[in-house]
Parts: C-alpha cells; structure tokens; sequence
C-alpha cells in the first residue's frame, strides 16, 4: 500500500483534555491504515510529567492499538532512530515548543522525525506538538510580547493551538501575521485538528460541534481570517477516503493553467455557474468557453499557483496566488504583470465541478488595464 506523508495538528483536545471522548483519538488511529497501529506518545515538551504519560495510557489502552512513550528525563538508553521508525503513529504532547526543541535536538530526534514523515508513519499532536510541525511557531520569552518560534518546517506556514480559549494568542498571532513576522497560517480552537496529507489540508476535524479552525493570511494592511469548512466526528460520520475530488480540483486548475478550455470545460457539468472575483456571473458551458476565451487573449500568461486544497464530498476551498501580465498592442510589459492573493470555491455535483466562485483583490489588475487604456 502506498505510503502518504500524513500529519494531524490539533489545536487542542484529546486524551489530555477529552478522557471520555475518544473521537479525535481514534480519527488518528485510523489515519495509519492499520487494524493495531503502535503509537507512540511523546511528553517532551511537558517535561515529560507522569501524570501527562497515564493520562495517555488511560485512554489508548482501551482503543485498538499498541501504546508506548519515549522519556527524554534521563538519556536513552534504546537506539532512538530504531525505536521511532518502528513505530506507525507519533503523538507529541502539549507544553513548551521551544523547550521541545532544544530537547529533540540534543538528542537528533529532529532528523529522525524527517525520517519518519518520509517514511510514511503518521505525525501527530496538540498545542506544542502540533506547531512543532509547521515552519512557524509563537512562543512566549519571560511573560513579553509572543514572539515568532521557528519550527521544523515539514509543513509551510505558521500554527496557532487554542485559538479560542487563550485571547492573548489570537490576537498576537494576527498582529504577527500583519506585520509579516510570522508566515500565512491556521489559528485551531480546542476540539478541533487539521489532517494535511502531502502540503494538502485533507480535512478538518472536531470531536465537538461548533468548534472552528481558521485560515489566516497577511492582506496589504491587515489580515484575513477565514473560517475553515470542519467536519465533526460524532453521530453518523463516515471516514472519507483520499477522495476523487481533491484529483478533480487538480485536473481544472492544471488545465487552467494550461489555457487548455476544452479539456476544462470536461470537468464542469452543464449547468456550470462562475463567479468571478467582480461578482460577475456567466453559466453554461457555451457562455464560459467564449469569457476563458476573452480572458485568456487579455491575459496570455495567467497562472494560478495552489497554495493548499480543502476537499469534503461537494465541495473546495483553494487558497494561493493567481498572477499574469495584461496583454496590450502585442507586448508583455513587466509594467503589466501582477501578483495577488487569491481563493477559489468550488461546489462539486456527481463528479463535477457545478459552481466555481472566484475571491481576489482585482484593484490592482484594474488598475493596470486603465493605466493602459
């Protein structure tokens, strides 16, 4: 069976906080593709507190798997690289991300985790494990101002746990965004995770309702927060594969790319409504191929760069860049290119993509088209 590079960073929740509520637990069991996956339970960056370690006993002791834990309180005496790569599942505990790191790299685990995500085997954790992950982290030095972490970086951007019950790290970890001292990121309130498989967010999980994830990204001025389409793990929830949608996405965006319309027009059903960043709105497959058309004759190099996709079973969330260069007398002027942050929502109706719906800031674009006219 191939292997995925799969990673599941909770903002909050679990065993630790959730001993009767194994929703979470089990979604990261199940990640492994395994009937009895080994787990292994890292309390590094709590200091590896006992009462932490049997928090976790108690609970995956009782679910469909082998537990273990690895203590950093005195040196190991195992061959660490051995021990790990053994292992289906890694799950690092809450605590201090930056008193983490200095341990795991005393130790070389930071190389041996790069192993593990190559590998296959499922990385997983909350608060402190799950920013350990990401390219950026907060921390916060003596009681000052939260101040960026930089992390191991197996996933791009930044991460902010417990987005909902500690106020200071919301607001900090969007002032850290606007002022460009921290990458374009997720704030993940408790009870609520983010399942990325490859650079692609796959899913975003709950093991309660209305609890919210969100995507948070830098504007020219300010930042945009937006919430994140979240399924819950309770009554009645389904394991959704990989699904064929994320495949779908792919195949439009790259034959957009492609200025290929008759091959996109094969992805959209016929009733197909677009919306583009101005509100304008064009439907059918006869209407769209005449504005792909006129669009792709002003703006000849157009390319969207993907950034991430969320995918549920009817419908996407992309999140990137779109840029080109307006086409004026024959000419590709440097003075004519533009690069803007962009989204795309996608509403997906048996196999196709029904609606697609544009979001990007066109003043620049418009801009450049009347400096030209």
């Amino acid at each position: 069976m191939k292997k995925f590079k799969q990673i599941i960073a909770l903002g909050g929740g679990g065993f630790s906080m959730e001993q009767d509520n194994p929703l979470l637990d089990n979604y990261i069991l199940s990640a492994s593709g395994k009937p009895n996956p080994k787990i292994c339970f890292f309390a590094n960056a709590g200091g590896d507190a006992q009462d932490y370690i049997d928090k976790f006993y108690n609970v995956y002791n009782k679910l469909e798997c082998i537990p273990t834990h690895l203590s950093l309180k005195t040196p190991p005496e195992i061959n660490l690289e051995k021990f790990i790569l053994e292992q289906d599942i890694l799950f690092v505990g809450g605590g201090s991300t930056r008193f983490l790191l200095a341990q795991w790299k005393t130790y070389g685990i930071d190389k041996i985790m790069k192993k593990a995500y190559d590998k296959g085997i499922v990385l997983s954790g909350m608060s402190a494990g799950a920013i350990i992950w990401f390219s950026d982290g907060i921390f916060n030095p003596t009681d000052k101002k939260l101040m960026k972490l930089p992390c191991l970086g197996f996933l791009q951007g930044s991460f902010c746990p417990h987005y909902d019950e500690r106020t200071e790290l919301r607001f900090s970890f969007r002032e850290l965004i606007t002022e460009g001292g921290l990458k374009n990121g997720y704030g993940v309130e408790d009870y609520c995770g983010l399942h990325f498989i490859g650079k692609d967010l796959y899913n975003v999980i709950s093991s309660r309702k209305g609890v919210k994830a969100y995507s948070v990204r830098k504007t020219s001025k300010t930042y945009i927060e937006s919430e994140l389409p979240s399924t819950y793990l309770g009554i009645n929830y389904k394991a959704v594969p990989k699904n064929e949608n994320l495949n779908l996405i792919k195949e439009f965006v790259y034959n957009i790319n492609e200025h290929d319309i008759d091959e996109m027009l094969k992805y959209l059903s016929d009733d197909h409504l677009m919306t583009d960043s101005s509100g304008i709105k064009i439907r059918g497959l006869k209407h769209l191929k005449i504005a792909w058309l006129d669009f792709f004759i002003h703006f000849p190099d157009y390319t969207i760069e993907v950034s991430e996709i969320i995918c549920t079973e009817t419908s996407a969330a992309i999140f990137g860049k779109a840029k080109g260069t307006y086409w004026q007398k024959g000419e590709l002027e440097e003075r004519n290119k533009f690069e803007v942050p962009a989204s795309w929502q996608a509403k997906i109706t048996d196999g196709k993509i029904s609606e697609w719906k544009v979001f990007a800031d066109v003043q620049i674009v418009r801009q450049i088209m009347e400096a030209n006219n």
